[in-house]
């Protein structure tokens, strides 16, 4: 389990980039379920560009993080209504 937790905090294998990705953009869909009202402004502009940097080894995670980014969007964009 050790050598494991060692992989990913290197991130130098395919499987700790994908685990790493998968993690960041969880925490992202959570905070974009959360109540808004809890949200910080700090929040706000992190939940647009956290992850970004992890996925882009993946065309189907960055499309992911596209899809999660729009749904920041829309939650950001019902707020001031």
């Amino acid at each position: 389990m050790f050598e494991l937790y060692q992989e990913m905090e290197k991130m130098e294998t395919p499987e700790a980039k994908v685990y790493k990705a998968i993690d960041s953009l969880e925490a992202l869909i959570q905070h974009n379920l959360s109540d808004l009202s809890k949200w910080t402004e700090k929040e706000k502009t992190f939940n647009l560009t956290y992850a970004d940097a992890r996925v882009e080894f993946s065309d189907f995670l960055k499309e992911l993080r596209r899809e999660i980014k729009k749904d920041t969007i829309i939650k950001l964009d019902e707020q001031r209504y």
